[in-house]
């Protein structure tokens, strides 16, 4: 990713072919219909009957990368999801990643740093470097340091 491509561009425009160089894939572009609302965006957005209904449609999907977020599952959407594509997310906030993680319903999120003070020097100078600077990776083994919600 050349430094300073937004990383919506690189999604957009690079992540494609990144995924071509590791395999042959079938890539399948759905949009969300967001009929202007705001409560959708880069990183959230995604309902768990929304997520519920596309794992239901796409029954032969290998996986679903999501980039409006994870969805907050009920435990009734839950038992629904009897088999699960792998999932990857973009998410603006971690808080129902853990649920997610011990259902394995979710693989890999990449969040909003969470976790203060990023690694790297101050003044960046990689794309990496800027990448760690402002999200992680969340995974089963470190979804242990997402700092737990209050409240209820």
């Amino acid at each position: 990713m050349p430094f300073g491509l937004r990383l919506r561009d690189w999604r957009v425009e690079q992540g494609p072919k990144c995924l071509k160089k590791l395999g042959d894939y079938k890539i399948k572009d759905h949009e969300l219909d967001t009929k202007d609302q705001a409560k959708y965006g880069l990183g959230a957005g995604l309902s768990g009957r929304r997520f519920v209904r596309t794992v239901k449609n796409k029954p032969k999907a290998d996986a679903i990368i999501s980039f409006v977020g994870a969805p907050k599952l009920s435990d009734e959407e839950v038992a629904e999801l009897t088999k699960t594509p792998k999932f990857i997310a973009e998410t603006r906030s971690p808080d129902h990643l853990p649920k997610l993680f011990d259902k394995q319903i979710i693989q890999i999120a990449v969040a909003s740093r969470f976790v203060f003070p990023a690694p790297g020097p101050r003044k960046i100078k990689t794309p990496q470097q800027w990448f760690d600077k402002r999200y992680q990776i969340v995974a089963a083994d470190s979804v242990s340091t997402i700092p737990a919600v209050e409240g209820p």
